[in-house]
């Protein structure tokens, strides 16, 4: 565990942490109305709509998968640079890779194997797609609310 004070330790893995929210942004905001759009698959808009965030939520998922674990072994481990979290991230994928692999290329498999497809990948993408598909779905049925209509009830 991260010695550090709260003071100190907020600032540790910042870069990687701005990059995931970026990506997470760009996610929830352009990409759910980009496949919204393009992936029309039903007459239902709220239908479309989870459809949409489903899709931008895997993209943005895992895009940002990579980022985020750099993110919480900085938090967690501040002495080490980010080229040591990243040797980390790799030597714990190369378990995945059979033993009967030579060192170097099992090596560049695992590096292979932990930034296309790293451990922990569909959990995080799953939470990322949930979120996506309530933040985007609450908004969408917010459009069809009559505000006038509330206030009117609200003034009774």
């Amino acid at each position: 565990m991260n010695p550090e004070s709260l003071a100190t330790r907020w600032i540790r893995g910042t870069a990687p942490r701005m990059l995931r929210e970026v990506i997470f942004g760009v996610g929830l905001n352009q990409l759910s109305d980009y496949f919204e759009e393009r992936l029309s698959l039903t007459s239902s808009p709220a239908l479309n709509n989870a459809i949409g965030s489903m899709a931008a939520g895997v993209v943005s998922g895992y895009l940002s998968h990579v980022p985020h674990n750099l993110s919480t072994m900085k938090l967690m481990h501040p002495q080490k640079s980010y080229g040591e979290h990243m040797d980390d991230f790799i030597r714990r994928a190369e378990v995945r890779v059979p033993n009967t692999v030579s060192p170097r290329q099992r090596y560049l498999a695992a590096t292979a194997l932990a930034l296309l497809f790293p451990k922990g990948l569909t959990v995080r993408t799953s939470q990322i797609v949930g979120s996506f598909i309530i933040l985007n779905g609450t908004i969408n049925s917010l459009k069809e609310v009559d505000f006038n209509t509330i206030k009117g009830y609200l003034s009774d």
